[in-house]
């Protein structure tokens, strides 16, 4: 953690422990992220690309939310 992060962390009085927590979701849901738009690639014009264009929805939705 860098002085950025923990003046971050102080400002959203969150506890170290919150803090890792809330990074290692936006992790995750940033890898995500990046799976679901690589998968709308090759999808492209297929059925399920409704339902993963939606799934990418919610889940870009989560990663704001925890910026």
């Amino acid at each position: 953690m860098n002085l950025q992060d923990a003046f971050d962390m102080l400002a959203r009085g969150e506890t170290p422990k919150q803090y890792n927590d809330r990074i290692s979701k936006l992790r995750k849901l940033t890898i995500e992220r990046d799976f679901l738009l690589d998968k709308l690639t090759v999808l492209g014009d297929d059925c399920r690309s409704t339902k993963t264009q939606n799934k990418l929805n919610n889940v870009l939705t989560k990663i704001e939310k925890l910026k």
